[in-house]
């Protein structure tokens, strides 16, 4: 599990992810934020709108009390080269572009030849909160996309976009405000962040076993020839069973989480 690494502001990210090591694989995440609304909880006579119902219900453990609106894009550019200097070339020219792309005002994208060159390979996808007619075929094209994100916001919800993120209030010290005695007793689970810091190493070591399976693979493909069915069959078996613990890890993360929550 890659970290999110802050270019510049505080609405621009680069996420970097890798399927092997010959890839290189980039996400630029640009997050637009429009507007907060929020609920001023110690208000005179908000108890009025709360149902004793609400408070009392032993599966309800929090009240949204605000929203942020606005938006989330992200653009990944990827290419596979053949070796690793080539790889760290292509990836530090990349970083670079990216932490100076700019988005805001009439500034211009100025990419010399030599830079053209290096990104014609690349391949680009494109995902977020709003609607494209065509997906960007290169780095200006995915910059003029993120300078157009703020129109694109107008038609949705009156011009606040998306909802990205809520703001939760506990529902036990809203009844103490409110002066209303719980008559059931709660039990909120908290993941700590140590646990937290497990689940992401287990994650990463196996997206690190995926990535010596494939280097393996790409070794081996010129010479599969001549290699035993049978040691490549156990080769495909062992990537099989890293894939279904890894299904199986994620199966069982959410039926944890879903106890949490509960």
């Amino acid at each position: 599990m890659a970290g999110m690494v802050e270019i510049s502001g505080s609405a621009k990210y680069m996420k970097q992810t890798k399927t092997d090591s010959r890839t290189i694989r980039v996400t630029y995440i640009y997050k637009v934020k429009t507007k907060q609304v929020q609920l001023h909880v110690s208000m005179a006579g908000l108890s009025d709108y709360f149902s004793d119902d609400a408070l009392e219900n032993p599966n309800a453990t929090h009240v949204v009390t605000g929203i942020m609106w606005g938006a989330n894009v992200a653009a990944t550019f990827e290419q596979v080269v053949e070796d690793h200097e080539q790889l760290q070339t292509i990836e530090g020219s990349l970083s670079v572009v990216l932490k100076c792309l700019p988005i805001s005002g009439d500034a211009k994208l100025n990419l010399e030849n030599k830079d053209n060159s290096k990104f014609e390979n690349l391949q680009i996808s494109f995902s977020g909160d709003i609607l494209i007619n065509e997906c960007p075929q290169s780095i200006k094209d995915v910059m003029n996309v993120l300078k157009s994100v703020p129109d694109r916001i107008k038609p949705l919800n009156e011009g606040k976009g998306q909802q990205l993120v809520f703001v939760l209030y506990p529902l036990k010290r809203m009844a103490e405000i409110f002066k209303h005695e719980l008559q059931i007793t709660r039990m909120i689970k908290e993941v700590s962040h140590l646990v937290v810091m497990r689940i992401e190493n287990i994650f990463e070591d196996i997206s690190k076993g995926k990535r010596k399976f494939n280097d393996f693979l790409n070794e081996i493909k010129p010479w599969e020839d001549y290699v035993s069915r049978v040691w490549l069959n156990e080769i495909d078996q062992k990537r099989t069973q890293l894939i279904g613990a890894e299904l199986k890890t994620q199966r069982e993360l959410s039926t944890l989480l879903q106890k949490i929550r509960g």
